[in-house]
């Protein structure tokens, strides 16, 4: 089984994810339907990349879906895990966090969200896409996923019980940053060189197995 299991939410981002360990010569595969498709799954695999198709579905189907693949994958021996969210936020983003933890058992959740080489940014807990706030952008009208505020914190937890915590990119350096929380912990990037530090920063950081972000951050995770 894999090393690394990558959940999406769905297709696109599976695909804009995979590729990201596909260019640096890492085995990946795609699978869309675990539960017919596990025993397809193939042995030298190093990262599997799962599409739950949950973004449009209400938020208690969308954590059911996650926490199932995780539980099947934790018990086939994955050991990594990352949630890949959509880069403006569409979706379940607060129950499949939640989903991950509690079906990993994990206690702190690193959330990199932004995607400075796509024009997302994430300063002092708020989205924004190229400059403007995510609420005040077309996105917000999405017929599907409408987005009502901009603050991350908030929108996790529309969809969550557990602690949120916003870390300004000033403080990314800080050795001590995750070890006094327990809870899903959002981080800010505004340049790619924070995506670099933050990544150093998870790198020292003991007993992290799952992450979660969009799929610029996906990129760092081989180094991790």
């Amino acid at each position: 089984m894999a090393d690394l299991l990558v959940i999406a939410d769905d297709f696109t981002g599976a695909l804009d994810t995979g590729v990201q360990f596909s260019q640096k010569g890492i085995s990946t595969q795609v699978l869309i339907n675990p539960d017919t498709g596990w025993n397809k799954v193939q042995s030298d695999i190093q990262v599997l990349v799962v599409d739950t198709q949950s973004r449009h579905l209400d938020a208690l189907e969308a954590y059911k879906r996650v926490f199932h693949v995780c539980s099947q994958a934790k018990e086939m021996g994955v050991k990594y895990f990352y949630k890949k969210t959509d880069s403006t936020l569409r979706g379940n983003i607060g129950a499949e966090l939640s989903a991950l933890m509690d079906a990993c058992n994990i206690r702190r959740l690193p959330f990199i969200p932004a995607y400075p080489k796509a024009g997302r940014t994430t300063k002092k807990g708020y989205q924004y896409v190229d400059g403007v706030p995510l609420d005040k952008t077309v996105f917000a009208h999405d017929p599907l996923n409408p987005i009502e505020d901009a603050y991350i914190p908030n929108i996790i937890r529309k969809q969550s019980e557990n602690m949120v915590y916003s870390i300004d990119v000033s403080d990314i350096d800080s050795a001590n940053l995750l070890n006094d929380k327990q809870g899903i912990i959002v981080v800010d990037a505004v340049v790619e060189e924070d995506m670099a530090r933050i990544s150093g920063l998870l790198g020292k950081q003991q007993g992290i197995i799952g992450v979660a972000g969009c799929a610029g951050f996906a990129s760092y995770l081989p180094q991790l």
